[in-house]
């Protein structure tokens, strides 16, 4: 029988703690993979055919003029903030649900008002994608807006049937080429154009950051369940951080060039449904084509990011996933056939004031973790 010394025991000891020393800090290191689907997840929620069609920057940004530009960066900053906090905290809180992530910031029956608010918004969102669909088939191919909006619905239902993974991995495909193509498009019009800078619109500075806070709102309304549900991709807070602050970087790259392009545009260019579409068709056949391949990837990502976590909602009666994202699908093609441009300027704005109050508990939150110093001993 082998003798056991101290020696040995405090040999053997020191091995264990050595390991899980280095264990510990493995899993604290932040994975950039992880952190880059979590970040196209975040891009991909906002990135839907108002944004990467141009006619939300258009509504909330441009006919501001040149207050606009500044207005598309402190949209960018909050972005970041806002979308870094969800996540962080979701991750923090070990949040598996939105409403879950809802009662760590509002009281209880606030809480459920507002998620009740923002799965109403999620449904409006869906049918906006399907509207924006057959908005861009039509323009693009001249086929019926129908046909665009069924296509949208079927491969929606396909994605959504795959859970959380299966968004995360066709985002991070998705998201980085739809803004390698849309900063294709603005800077290419950027170089080129011979319209004066701030020439299509006079520059107006009438709220030009209340539109721009109505603008941040109604986003975080509608993506705050799926960045909730993307911090479960993420292995560590660094990962979840990392993947917020990507995200928010991103969309404020895009936002503020897209603006910068689109100032570049004649104004009749900018009443039309898609402005950025038809911008991208002034530079050359392909472009036109290849940006609207890349609108069609922008309106899928949102779809898959305000659909999912109605269908997560669903699932709780008792219906199979299946079966969830096939009613969604079904239900939301018959209200899809709207205009596409009056479902943006009349329900953003509305879902935006809603939207103040998420942001506001947001704010508190996030002033309430840095006073408490939480922010620095938990990461």
């Amino acid at each position: 029988m082998k003798k056991i010394t101290r020696k040995g025991t405090y040999k053997r000891f020191s091995q264990t703690r050595e390991k899980l020393s280095t264990s510990a800090k493995k899993s604290n290191k932040i994975s950039f993979l992880s952190a880059l689907k979590i970040g196209s997840v975040f891009a991909g929620a906002i990135l839907g055919a108002g944004f990467a069609g141009g006619r939300e920057l258009v509504t909330f940004f441009v006919r501001f003029g040149k207050y606009g530009v500044l207005a598309s960066l402190f949209a960018g900053l909050l972005f970041l903030i806002f979308g870094t906090a969800i996540i962080y905290k979701a991750k923090s809180t070990r949040c598996t649900s939105y409403i879950g992530y809802l009662e760590n910031i509002l009281p209880k029956k606030t809480a459920y008002i507002m998620n009740a608010i923002s799965e109403m918004f999620l449904l409006i969102c869906f049918i906006i994608m399907l509207s924006g669909a057959g908005a861009l088939f039509n323009e693009c191919f001249g086929v019926s807006r129908v046909f665009g909006s069924i296509i949208t619905a079927l491969i929606s239902f396909l994605v959504l049937r795959g859970g959380m993974k299966g968004i995360g991995s066709v985002c991070s495909i998705m998201t980085p080429v739809m803004i390698i193509g849309i900063i294709y498009v603005d800077l290419f019009s950027l170089t080129t154009s011979s319209v004066p800078v701030f020439g299509a619109v006079e520059n107006s500075k009438d709220n030009f950051l209340f539109s721009a806070l109505l603008y941040v709102s109604y986003n975080m309304l509608s993506s705050a369940p799926v960045l909730t549900e993307s911090s479960a991709l993420a292995q560590n807070k660094k990962t979840a951080l990392a993947g917020g602050i990507t995200g928010g970087i991103l969309l404020s790259i895009i936002a503020f060039l897209s603006c910068l392009a689109l100032h570049l545009t004649d104004s009749e260019n900018l009443l039309c449904e898609l402005p950025l579409l038809m911008l991208s068709g002034k530079i050359n056949k392909f472009s036109h084509i290849f940006y609207a391949l890349i609108l069609y990837m922008a309106i899928l990502t949102t779809a898959f990011s305000t659909g999912y976590p109605i269908v997560r909602k669903l699932e709780n009666f008792s219906i199979s996933r299946s079966l969830a994202s096939f009613f969604l699908c079904f239900f939301s093609i018959w209200l899809s056939f709207l205009r596409f441009s009056l479902l943006v300027e009349k329900c953003y704005t509305f879902f935006g004031i809603l939207g103040l109050m998420l942001i506001g508990a947001m704010l508190f939150n996030i002033i309430k973790t840095l006073k408490n110093n939480e922010f620095r001993s938990k990461i």
